[in-house]
């Protein structure tokens, strides 16, 4: 460590050049080795290093130095490419010191890769102006379906949390490695007050308790900010489906990974800011969740799944479950979503749904559970489910044939003369085909998804007034037709402009 107890690290270079580096410190001095005496000589400011030091041991993975001090251990790292300009394999050594004897702690080669930052301000604040033309920007996580927006299930989650682990990482300056250290948040729950309560965040913030107007809690809210994309991240602590926020003030950039289940909690944090004239990068990254939750075992039905039928009937409105990993059930339709909570007996193929805050408990059987597809049932009722979330959506749709605009040709009893499909992966329903898109009038109805797997195409809608909702069987499909259902609808393409 170096003189005010932090983790220093030294790359010793030919003929005599000592390059000393910290999270916040770097410089550069001069070493001479000293043959006859077996020693080092360290041209250093470090009162525990400065002058002659001892070789007491010395193999290929670390040296041993003794002073006047006590003796200090050096491990020997092997670095990894940190960014773009690429660091390459540099030989660095560490020491961490405690009390007499300069113990270390045996350090690991860090993988860690620097994400750089390289948005601005004008680029955000244009690519939101030409998203919201009304100039309601403020609203951008609002258009999302993120379980962050609603103060209450943002408490009723909150307050199951024991405490968090990040690891916090800073580059060191031209050694290639990160320097880190484990940052643990308390949580506690005020149930008179019905607050959550946030300690030692990140570091930096000491208290904070939740707010109904701060979708951002527990940090601060963020007045212009992007939302890039949904994106699937892997930490410590686990992988985690999240949406990634960019946003910058003055000095400061920051990326945010906040997970879509987990309101509250944030997968990883990213910051560049400006000091001095350098650019300073730090990042944290969540190492653990400790909580009341219990964990569930049956791997194969978590994740996001779209109810199609209910004992085999279609419902106006389609419904969407996310069983989570910590046995909790999300649900969400057309009056809203609530959490529920699930349990599982692999062994006897069963889950355990407790709808309704626990008042509608239903036992079922899992019939099936392949080919993204999962039927559950008891002796009352049947559900059958597919796969859904934006990232398979977006998979699935992105080599379909299917974008654009499909004319109805036969009499089927549906409620339009078009189906719209859009490359963002939202289905609109034209009443009069004009002779543009715009003059067509497309209204919008939901989401879909062809999933070839199954020669299907399944439409999500929860306005209760499309004539597409559910599953479709795909009986004939290319470039210029398309047959749903055995022939009870009957489309062929039209060009129209745009």
């Amino acid at each position: 460590m170096n003189d005010n107890g932090e983790k220093s690290y030294f790359k010793f270079s030919l003929p005599d050049v000592l390059e000393i580096g910290s999270s916040n410190y770097s410089s550069e001095s001069k070493w001479i080795y000293d043959k006859k005496n077996s020693a080092i000589i360290l041209l250093v400011d470090n009162r525990m290093l400065k002058g002659s030091n001892k070789i007491s041991k010395i193999t290929s993975k670390e040296i041993e130095l003794e002073n006047k001090s006590g003796k200090i251990k050096f491990k020997k790292v092997t670095t990894n490419d940190t960014n773009d300009t690429n660091y390459r394999n540099k030989k660095v050594t560490t020491n961490d010191t405690n009390g007499t004897n300069y113990r270390n702690k045996k350090v690991k080669a860090n993988a860690t890769k620097i994400e750089k930052l390289d948005f601005t301000k004008e680029a955000i604040e244009e690519l939101l102006n030409k998203k919201y033309a009304d100039g309601n920007i403020y609203d951008e996580l609002y258009k999302t379906d993120i379980s962050w927006l609603t103060n209450g299930a943002k408490i009723n989650y909150l307050k199951n949390i024991n405490f968090l682990k990040y690891k916090h990482s800073i580059p060191i300056a031209n050694f290639g490695i990160f320097s880190t250290e484990e940052l643990i948040t308390k949580v506690s729950y005020d149930e008179n007050d019905n607050k959550v309560q946030f300690e030692n965040i990140f570091g930096r913030i000491q208290t904070r308790y939740n707010e109904e107007d701060n979708i951002f809690f527990p940090l601060e809210n963020l007045d212009l900010y992007n939302v890039v994309s949904e994106k699937t991240v892997k930490v410590p602590a686990g992988t985690f489906t999240c949406k990634v926020i960019e946003s910058q003030d003055s000095d400061k950039k920051i990326r945010y990974y906040m997970i879509n289940n987990r309101p509250g909690i944030y997968a990883k944090i990213i910051i560049e800011k400006e000091e001095f004239g350098k650019t300073q990068y730090e990042m944290y990254e969540l190492t653990e969740i400790n909580s009341e939750y219990k964990k569930q075992n049956n791997s194969e039905a978590i994740g996001e799944w779209l109810l199609l039928t209910t004992n085999g009937s279609k419902s106006y409105n389609t419904t969407e479950f996310e069983i989570i990993d910590d046995g909790r059930l999300f649900v969400n339709n057309a009056s809203g979503g609530t959490f529920d909570s699930w349990t599982s007996e692999k062994e006897k193929k069963v889950i355990l749904l407790k709808l309704g805050g626990g008042k509608d408990i239903q036992k079922l059987n899992i019939k099936m559970l392949s080919n993204g597809k999962m039927k559950l049932e008891n002796e009352e009722i049947q559900y059958l489910f597919t796969k859904w979330n934006n990232q398979l959506v977006e998979k699935n749709n992105k080599n379909s044939k299917l974008l654009g605009v499909w004319k109805i040709t036969n009499e089927a009893s549906v409620q339009c003369e078009a189906l719209y499909f859009s490359d963002d992966n939202n289905f609109y329903e034209i009443g009069n085909i004009g002779s543009t898109l715009e003059t067509s009038y497309p209204q919008p109805r939901g989401t879909w998804m062809h999933d070839a797997k199954n020669s299907t195409i399944i439409f999500e809608s929860k306005d209760g007034q499309s004539s597409f909702v559910g599953e479709f069987q795909i009986t004939k499909s290319d470039e210029k037709s398309l047959i749903l259902n055995n022939n009870s609808i009957v489309f062929e393409k039209v060009e129209i402009g745009k």
